[in-house]
C-alpha cells in the first residue's frame, strides 16, 4: 500500500457468510474498520490477517559521546 503523507491511513474489513439449510437460515456478518497515522518517515505499510506491519528506516545506531569529568579531592 502507499503510504500517504500527514493523512490516516483507512483500515477496512468485512465478512459475510451465510446457509440456508431446510427452512432455517443464518447469516453472519462483522465488520471492521480503523483509521491509523502512520509515523513519519514510514516508508511500507502492510496488513493482513489483522497485522499491520509498518517499515520505516533504521535510525543506525545512537551517537555515543564522551565527557570527562574532573574530580576535585579535598
Amino acid at each position: 500500500m502507499a503510504v500517504p503523507e500527514h493523512s490516516p491511513v483507512r483500515i477496512e474489513e468485512s465478512t459475510k457468510d451465510g446457509k440456508n439449510t431446510g427452512g432455517h437460515s443464518d447469516f453472519r456478518c462483522s465488520e471492521f474498520g480503523r483509521s491509523v497515522h502512520l509515523p513519519a518517515g514510514t516508508e511500507l505499510a502492510k496488513y493482513a490477517y489483522g497485522i499491520l506491519e509498518v517499515s520505516m528506516p533504521s535510525a543506525g545506531r545512537p551517537h555515543e559521546k564522551r565527557i570527562q569529568i574532573h574530580l576535585d579531592k579535598d
